[in-house]
């Protein structure tokens, strides 16, 4: 089997000393200079004697001023365990996991560096080489920022579907939602269900045609027809099973890309009813 894992010490260059004797101290400055964003070198006290800067962002931000500082000064307080770790493996020689290290930068959020750390030389000099984890943070901020703003949206929808729904049943005028192919129920209020003389779960999903007579299915079916064709008419008067005549009244509208049909209830004795009822007129008016 391939084993791709490995320590620190497996994983370094195995004779260093043999390929790298002949590199000076500037030609190595360079080297970390061009491999790290920030390459601070501190001494046995831990202040920075020298610095170097791939990172525009970071320099400008304050690094230009960080020689002479406490490495302390520029770090925030929850990264000080953090540095402290990684100052006291590098000066044992130990080998060290890079450290996520935060720098307060004016004006402007911390600024995150992952940074490593080895001894410099027996006076207890180690030199910290980073990466900026900058460009990372802000990806993780905006898509923070747009899982909070998907989540605002959820809820704004949850809650219209909240007053939908209450609206929608407590209309005292009987409602039924049906699909346009397949004129099946789908959604049906409370008034509604007593006027059919069945309970929510028994009309849920049984085809609109059913609930009537053959002459009242035939008529109904006409209605439903010329309402999903876009035609005049899209009301009549149909006799319930039982017995009860009752204008109806159909508003075609789309959601969620499928057609649907709303149908409107109301006693023969009060033709006027569906568009005199304020909470209906307001709710008719969303699917216009």
């Amino acid at each position: 089997m391939d084993d791709r894992t490995g320590n620190l010490s497996e994983m370094g260059f195995t004779e260093s000393d043999k390929h790298l004797s002949g590199l000076n101290g500037e030609a190595i400055g360079k080297i970390l200079f061009k491999s790290s964003d920030v390459v601070l070198i501190v001494d046995r006290d831990d202040n920075i004697i020298d610095a170097s800067f791939l990172s525009d962002e970071l320099f400008q931000g304050g690094g230009r001023n960080w020689r002479g500082k406490s490495l302390r000064e520029i770090i925030t307080s929850e990264s000080l365990e953090k540095v402290n770790e990684l100052l006291d493996a590098a000066r044992k020689g130990k080998a060290n996991q890079a450290r996520q290290v935060n720098h307060p930068l004016p004006q402007a959020e911390d600024l995150p560096v992952s940074y490593q750390a080895a001894k410099l030389n027996e006076k207890g000099n180690v030199v910290l080489f980073g990466r900026s984890e900058g460009q990372v943070a802000n990806l993780q901020r905006r898509l923070m920022s747009s899982q909070l703003a998907m989540e605002r949206e959820v809820t704004k929808l949850r809650n219209f579907e909240n007053r939908y729904r209450a609206a929608f049943q407590l209309s005292q005028l009987p409602k039924i939602i049906v699909d346009a192919g397949s004129l099946r129920i789908l959604d049906i209020n409370t008034s509604a269900t007593s006027i059919l003389g069945k309970t929510y779960e028994k009309l849920e999903n049984k085809r609109i045609l059913s609930l009537f007579d053959d002459e009242g299915s035939s008529i109904l079916h006409k209605l439903l027809l010329a309402a999903i064709d876009n035609q005049h008419q899209k009301d009549a008067v149909i006799r319930l099973m039982s017995g009860e005549l009752v204008n109806i009244r159909i508003v075609t509208f789309r959601q969620d890309g499928h057609s649907l049909l709303l149908l409107f209830f109301s006693p023969t004795t009060e033709p006027t009813a569906i568009i005199n009822d304020t909470v209906d007129s307001k709710i008719l008016s969303l699917f216009k």
